[in-house]
């Protein structure tokens, strides 16, 4: 499975500031970990994770379902890593 050239995962965000400034910016760390490009997708529109801009500007409110897409050779690891930071973090107060 780690040799697909593309994946994503649909989540749905549970904190009651959805995704902001402090999420957001880890969001873009994790992601500048991997060589493949990474988006967050809602309602149609796309945002590209390496920028924290482009996260920002999906204005991601909590009990919203996005979805994750990476294409690249590391396209699972990065799905599944920002999938679970979000999923963790977002019971949180980060």
């Amino acid at each position: 499975m780690k040799n697909l050239k593309e994946f994503s995962k649909k989540i749905k965000v549970n904190h009651v500031y959805g995704i902001h400034a402090r999420v957001a910016a880890k969001i873009v760390e994790i992601s500048k970990k991997y060589n493949s490009e990474i988006f967050i997708i809602k309602n149609g529109k796309t945002g590209n994770t390496k920028s924290i801009i482009e996260i920002l500007m999906l204005a991601i409110v909590n009990n919203e379902d996005i979805i994750i897409k990476a294409q690249g050779e590391d396209c699972v690891d990065a799905v599944e890593e920002i999938a679970n930071f979000i999923i963790e973090s977002t019971g949180n107060y980060l």
